[in-house]
């Protein structure tokens, strides 16, 4: 129930009621209590009668009936748990320990607990059993209504949707709006902690399950070449794309705030002084990486200190069959995979591997990489996907990375201040952007090398106009456009620039947003999942997986 909820007289008469009903419940052998629960409903319909009278438009009735409805359903819910319970207060009940099957003993006392719904908050007792042989004590209602601890306190409806409103929002804004959405009051810190033991959990699995595929190519090679898809009895896709890029997210490892020592505040300024540090932040934020189109920025992240901006990676993965044509002939992805996380190549390499693995692309006829100029991700697709004979792949540099460096040229050469220079950069771009598409980057190239570099062009041409070159000389057998579009295949990387656009940027790199490096994976996970339309069943099996773990406890803690 929302703050304004819990404030209701009326609110109050029918827990107040319901709660009779609880008690009558609890004083019993178990047994349905229908008539104090049936003297709640009957209390809650008079009242809710009389008020409906008083309201005259639809949003007055909408109001009155909303906290009634939120009171009567934890009202109920609160008489059906104790019901549920009830069974095991009878002390001649045989319930066998879940550790080492031996008996277990009823505890004298009942211990009450709040979970969290998405009708409200419930508050109800359990009877506790405990294992002599062992000393393993618990409820066996939990196990009847598959709770536990930590997330699976709470219903795992109420956990996926506060985590599907704080993964698409700020914590504070998602809090806010499952409020209003709900009028159920949650806290930001409640929040934070789900989405710490969910996304960690799903990021540990994704992880373990990554280095258990990738050692599983060692013991079986026959499942990650053409063909493979026989043994695991699945077909054999036909065209796949695959792109990857990377953005910057910014990190901060260790307290931060306010509550943060001084010397973590203080830490660059004392050791790079306040103008390095504009630089450095600059640079990073605009820097290329190393796995950028330039590769101007070769450190590792681990080299980048415990403030920064490090790389996310971003993987995503589609058929061509599921690349549909909407309204006014744009073309959106059905279905698709996104992959992305902050660390090292070497998790990075593990985690592709493991998506392309789960997609099948180690299987399919043909697969079709589109990236930028970035050597890192080259290197690793050519690992990753070689040429076989029975698969074909198709590299294809991203055509808006290949414009942007003509333009580049253009502009040095011709000069971009006034509206007149930039007209004149357009126009002699345009016959070169012509025989791109059409697939001749040796045409390009040639008309590149016979530009001038004399003194009376811009002193940064020449430096541009060899950077151009290079970059052209390296990538041109990704440049054959014409012959692409001839085979119907796409030629830009949309996609996964999208993927930065929407799913990671608005959520991770909003105004003065730091992360840790464990907190902003764990986040990306839900994002990953959230983007990839997966969420009901990755939260299903996530909470699943967290109610068999077996619980941590501290040692010389009482059972």
């Amino acid at each position: 129930m929302s703050r304004s909820h819990k404030g209701d007289p009326a609110v109050k008469g029918e827990v107040a009621a319901g709660a009779g009903a609880v008690e009558e419940t609890r004083r019993g052998d178990g047994g349905e209590a229908t008539g104090g629960l049936a003297q709640a409903v009957g209390v809650w319909l008079e009242r809710t009668e009389a008020e409906l009278a008083t309201a005259s438009t639809l949003a007055e009735l909408v109001k009155v009936l909303v906290p009634r409805l939120y009171a009567l359903g934890v009202v109920i819910l609160q008489a059906v748990l104790e019901q549920r319970d009830g069974k095991w207060r009878d002390p001649k009940q045989q319930v066998a320990c879940p550790k080492c099957d031996e008996p277990m003993k009823k505890k004298k006392n009942r211990i009450a607990i709040k979970r969290k719904t998405r009708i409200g908050e419930v508050t109800h007792n359990r009877t506790l059993w405990e294992c002599e042989a062992c000393g393993h004590a618990g409820a066996p209602v939990d196990a009847e209504l598959q709770v536990g601890h930590g997330a699976n306190r709470h219903e795992s409806g109420f956990v996926s949707l506060l985590l599907h409103m704080v993964t698409a929002l700020q914590f504070a804004k998602g809090c806010e709006l499952f409020e209003r959405s709900t009028g159920i009051a949650v806290s930001t810190q409640l929040a934070q902690g789900l989405v710490d033991q969910v996304g960690g959990e799903m990021f540990a699995a994704e992880m373990a399950r990554a280095e258990e595929v990738w050692q599983l190519q060692f013991d079986r090679p026959e499942l990650f070449l053409p063909g493979g898809e026989r043994f695991v009895g699945r077909p054999r896709p036909g065209t796949v794309y695959l792109m990857e890029d990377n953005s910057k997210v910014g990190i901060h490892e260790g307290p931060r705030g306010r509550g943060a020592p001084e010397g973590k505040r203080t830490h660059y300024l004392d050791r790079l002084g306040k103008h390095e540090k504009g630089k450095r932040v600059k640079a990073d934020k605009t820097g290329a990486g190393h796995w950028h189109d330039d590769g101007a920025d070769d450190r590792p992240d681990e080299e980048m200190g415990p403030s920064g901006f490090k790389d996310v990676r971003a993987l995503i993965l589609f058929r061509a069959v599921d690349l549909k044509e909407g309204k006014g002939g744009r073309k959106y992805i059905e279905r698709k995979v996104i992959r992305t996380h902050i660390g090292t190549a070497e998790e990075w390499k593990k985690l592709v591997h493991l998506a392309l693995y789960e997609a099948g692309v180690f299987w399919a006829q043909r697969i079709v990489i589109i990236a930028d100029g970035g050597q890192g991700i080259w290197e690793l697709m050519q690992e990753l996907l070689p040429q076989t004979p029975g698969r074909t792949v198709v590299q294809i540099l991203d055509w808006c990375h290949a414009v942007s460096h003509l333009w580049k040229v253009a502009t040095a050469y011709k000069g971009s201040k006034t509206p007149q220079q930039r007209s004149a950069a357009r126009k002699w771009l345009s016959s070169l952007l012509d025989e791109l598409h059409a697939g001749h980057p040796s045409v390009v190239l040639q008309r590149l090398r016979n530009c001038p570099t004399d003194k009376a062009v811009a002193s940064d041409f020449a430096d541009t106009l060899r950077k151009c070159i290079d970059y052209f000389d390296k990538h041109s057998e990704r440049m054959l456009y014409g012959r692409f579009r001839k085979a119907g295949l796409l030629i830009a990387s949309g996609p996964i620039e999208s993927v930065h656009a929407w799913a990671i940027q608005p959520r991770l790199r909003l105004p003065g947003m730091r992360w840790s490096v464990a907190g902003a994976n764990r986040m990306l996970r839900l994002r990953c999942s959230w983007a990839s339309e997966t969420w009901d069943a990755d939260i299903a099996s996530t909470l699943d997986a967290l109610l068999r773990k077996p619980v941590k406890r501290k040692e010389g803690a009482a059972m």
